[in-house]
């Protein structure tokens, strides 16, 4: 997560809170992604990784869309 701030009058953020097979697959197609992975999580890291992962993605991407929905909500965005 990166997020920045203006003094009091902006803020920003940048992540992914949603996921899905799909994202968590372009992440692996990233030369060496997996293999950094495994460097620091030990062997086999990114296969336990997903397997941990795919069970938790509709409650991840629940908790992404209230982010988002709170987001325009507090920004006036949305009535």
């Amino acid at each position: 997560m990166q997020a920045a701030a203006v003094g009091n009058v902006a803020i920003g953020t940048q992540f992914h809170a949603e996921v899905s097979p799909q994202t968590m697959a372009t992440w692996a197609s990233i030369p060496n992604y997996a293999a950094l992975l495994e460097t620091y999580g030990g062997p086999d890291f990114y296969r336990q990784f997903l397997t941990q992962a795919y069970p938790q993605m509709p409650q991840m991407n629940a908790v992404s869309r209230r982010i988002y929905d709170n987001l325009l909500n507090a920004c006036g965005l949305r009535k």
